[in-house]
């Protein structure tokens, strides 16, 4: 057993020795490298229409939750509704202002009903 661990041990050694030899690349000669990772990275955000899918998901679980008297699940699923929206701050800031106008405005009374878990003020 100690004759693997020691074999394991120098195979790791030969692999990862020069990956850790190596020094990274001066902050200059990165940063066009790291504009164009921002890039890609902002290209494969979901835009709008997928997290207003996860936003009607999660509607239609927090509605249901909050009829069945699940209240702490109602509260759940509101509160991650407004977080499935976050990705539109990067890519639709225009929109999310939208909907950050009418979650933190028109959407208030019902985070009050959630909290109050008062169904007639809820429906």
């Amino acid at each position: 057993m100690f004759r693997i661990k020691h074999c394991f041990a120098a195979i790791g050694l030969v692999l990862l020795g020069p990956a850790l030899a190596q020094t990274p690349p001066a902050s200059t000669a990165a940063a066009p490298d790291l504009q164009q990772q921002v890039i890609d990275i902002k290209s494969v955000l979901p835009k709008f229409a997928i997290p207003m899918r996860e936003v009607g998901d999660r509607f239609q679980n927090m509605y249901y939750a909050a009829q069945g008297g699940n209240w702490a699940l109602a509260s759940y699923m509101s509160k991650y509704m407004n977080g499935a929206m976050t990705p539109a701050k990067v890519t639709k800031p225009a929109e999310y202002k939208t909907w950050a106008s009418f979650y933190s405005g028109a959407w208030q009374p019902v985070e009050k009903a959630i909290n109050a878990k008062d169904i007639k003020a809820f429906d």
